[in-house]
């Protein structure tokens, strides 16, 4: 990459140029083969014409990616200034030498073929994979020094000079991206926990640097089991299931009451529900009355919701749902043990396997995306422990093992943060299990401080340099840790409530 590719760019004819959309970034999964790979740069001839402004899709991809990766609020911001600097964040066909797309990356260089470079999506996470490990090596780097030992541009400095519209470019992306899905989730400053309460509506509980903690009763009439919630077009998504099995779905934003609706699934939901956001799109799933696996979404441009049934397959228990690159996974348990894996991305049909797991899984699975190129699922087994399963992107092969550090009850719940995965559970006697790996250790367990109070399945929270555990206590109220990255330091409060057992 060339910084004068500000002031001489080139045009790729072969890829037409238009405006960016999430699907039509996310058109095929980002490991498939292209038809033909052009990277000949005699073929790319100089842009004659760069957006002043950015492509709004082209934003919120990017911070989709970097959310999806955890990254830190530095390694965001230099995504932000090198898309910036390089092409005024829009999907660029064109470029200086063979450079395409919005980080300008180079074919010839290694980054991947002109199709899936013009892949916003694998563009983002090529960028974020490369800035997370060179700012965990470079601890003092600014977000400009970060972006350039990325980009190695030829004017280094251009990317700190343009932070503060970097900055702006993400607060606008982050008003329409979904945050990561889960029973706690980040709504602006603001950390969220939704639980059903022991008078069976729902309770919003947050904290924010200005507020402290609040607690909010949405109402929500009988519910029962677990609910989760996420943040998708600038308003909390929150899902549950109520008493007569029907879906509950809560949304807020700013200072207005919630509303709710039931997205057209009265009687049908036999399970707690999950689901992410997708693009423009809202995503939720559920054991339904048969026990098969039914989905529900809501499309924001065409204001439908949509869904059915993905296929025969039977389960018990809860699902748990996650997005990997532009993949939709869901994971869940058969009577006998076994797992099921449900997949789908655009272009094919839902689909189903099991990871060669025929047997032995005694709990409701957890998973994430990690790192852009392998998922990961987590399950207590029948000996108590916890076991992992992982698909590699690069090799195609699925691996895993045991996770040693003794027995657990209940369902874990798995979490990334960083490049480091983590997962909590709890013991018989109450003790909080945390299990944590990273690149370069073995897993290890310890339990945070956490002895004999842990009453309910713990969940996890990532945000910028923190992660976070919440549990429901002996008396029915929320505890919180959580553990700060610069110092270690480990901290913890409780924010009150009634939560109902699990």
């Amino acid at each position: 990459m060339n910084g004068q590719q500000m002031n001489r760019w080139r045009r790729l004819f072969v890829v037409a140029v238009g405006a960016v959309t999430l699907a039509g970034a996310m058109a095929q999964p980002s490991w498939a083969a292209p038809s033909e790979s052009r990277t000949n740069a005699a073929e790319i001839q100089a842009c004659d014409f760069i957006p002043p402004n950015h492509d709004p899709g082209v934003i919120r991809i990017v911070y989709q990616v970097g959310v999806q990766h955890n990254v830190n609020d530095k390694v965001m911001l230099a995504g932000f200034e090198a898309g910036w600097v390089e092409s005024h964040m829009n999907n660029l066909p064109c470029g200086d030498k063979d450079s395409l797309g919005v980080f300008q990356q180079r074919p010839s260089q290694g980054w991947g073929t002109p199709e899936q470079i013009l892949n916003v999506h694998y563009a983002s996470t090529q960028f974020f994979t490369r800035a997370i490990d060179c700012d965990r090596r470079n601890p003092g780097y600014t977000a400009g020094q970060v972006a350039q030992c990325v980009q190695r541009s030829g004017f280094p400095d251009r990317y700190d000079e343009n932070e503060a519209k970097a900055r702006t470019l993400i607060a606008e992306a982050r008003v329409g991206v979904g945050s990561v899905a889960g029973r706690a989730y980040l709504y602006g400053d603001a950390q969220h926990v939704t639980a059903v309460n022991t008078g069976g509506t729902l309770t919003n509980l947050s904290w924010s640097p200005g507020s402290g903690v609040v607690s909010a009763d949405w109402g929500g009439g009988q519910l029962v089991g677990k609910s989760f919630g996420y943040v998708h077009d600038g308003l909390q998504h929150v899902f549950a299931r109520s008493s007569d099995d029907t879906l509950r779905h809560f949304y807020q934003g700013g200072s207005n009451p919630p509303g709710v609706d039931d997205w057209n699934t009265v009687g049908l939901v036999a399970s707690n529900p999950t689901g992410f956001a997708y693009g423009n799109q809202q995503h939720v799933f559920f054991r339904n009355q048969d026990n098969r696996l039914e989905h529900r979404f809501y499309d924001t441009v065409s204001g439908q919701v949509s869904g059915g049934v993905w296929g025969d397959t039977t389960f018990v228990g809860n699902p748990h749902a996650f997005v990997h690159r532009d993949q939709q996974h869901i994971f869940a348990r058969t009577e006998s043990g076994a797992l099921v894996h449900w997949y789908w991305w655009p272009g094919i049909e839902p689909s189903v396997d099991n990871w060669g797991v025929t047997s032995g899984v005694a709990s409701d699975p957890t998973g994430f995306s990690y790192l852009g190129n392998q998922h990961h699922v987590f399950y207590r087994n029948t000996d108590g422990n916890l076991e992992h399963r992982f698909f590699d992107d690069g090799s195609g092969t699925i691996n895993g093992g045991v996770w040693l550090g003794g027995a657990f009850e209940g369902n874990p719940h798995a979490m990334t943060h960083g490049d480091q995965q983590h997962i909590f559970a709890r013991k018989a006697n109450g003790d909080l299990a945390h299990w944590y790996w990273w690149p370069g250790i073995d897993p290890g367990i310890d339990d945070w401080g956490a002895i004999g109070v842990v009453a309910g399945d713990p969940m996890g929270l990532s945000v910028a340099g923190q992660h976070h555990v919440f549990y429901r206590t002996t008396n029915g109220t929320l505890d919180h840790r959580f553990v700060n990255d610069v110092d270690g330091f480990r901290g913890g409060d409780n924010w009150g409530g009634s939560i109902a057992p699990d």
